[in-house]
């Protein structure tokens, strides 16, 4: 992660966004611990904006806070990754069928703003702004369907699976990734919605199936 990364944000969020990078590098794993007064030291802050930024990722299901063994990264086993997969394809579905009727140019002019980005950052090949570009890129449909609880529940479970197969971000795997989602790319933009919906079902079980199932 670069400086230019934390630029104007509050340093709980910062420090949140510095310990997602490291999982989705795959120098933070599954179960592991972390030590509150170890991280503040590291980065010569005070225990207060640590524990804040360990709270926000409990509060998206990254961490897990256990009696007697502390903070650690949530660990998923594929059966649950598998139930959450399942969840984030029905609702993927039914968010890109949703939106057809209501795409318009101002929502493409949009839906090419933040497509720049992912473009963007999957050039550069920054993991962890490629991976928070495409779950926003997505939230769009989410937002022009207007279900508020869908796009709560989608960014959730997104974050979730994500994590939950950090072991699979390597540049291959985005390059993948990204080829996939390429092809839901292109059927939005011929306005074929019937067909976004099979590529975005592909992409998604495609990219987080677990290790053992490949």
């Amino acid at each position: 992660m670069t400086n230019d990364n934390l630029i104007d944000k509050p340093l709980p969020i910062q420090i949140a966004e510095l310990l997602l990078y490291r999982i989705f590098s795959g120098e933070l794993v599954q179960g592991q611990r972390l030590i509150e007064s170890e991280i503040a030291k590291e980065l010569q802050v005070s225990h207060a904006p640590v524990r804040e930024a360990f709270y926000i990722l409990q509060k998206d299901n990254i961490l897990e806070r256990l009696p007697r063994r502390g903070v650690s990264v949530r660990t998923i086993s594929d059966d649950e990754l598998n139930d959450y997969i399942e969840i984030l394809v029905i609702l993927l579905r039914k968010a890109v069928k949703d939106c057809e009727n209501e795409w318009n140019a101002d929502v493409h002019d949009e839906f090419e703003k933040r497509l720049n980005l992912v473009e963007k950052h999957h050039k550069e090949m920054r993991i962890i702004d490629y991976i928070a570009s495409t779950e926003d890129f997505l939230k769009l449909f989410f937002e022009v369907s207007n279900n508020t609880a869908s796009v709560r529940f989608y960014s959730q479970i997104a974050m979730i699976t994500k994590v939950a197969a950090q072991t699979k971000w390597t540049p291959e795997k985005i390059n993948n990734y990204h080829t996939l989602l390429s092809k839901f790319i292109k059927a939005i933009k011929e306005l074929n919605f019937s067909l976004a919906i099979e590529e975005i079902t592909d992409t998604t079980f495609s990219s987080f199936l677990p290790i053992s199932q490949e």
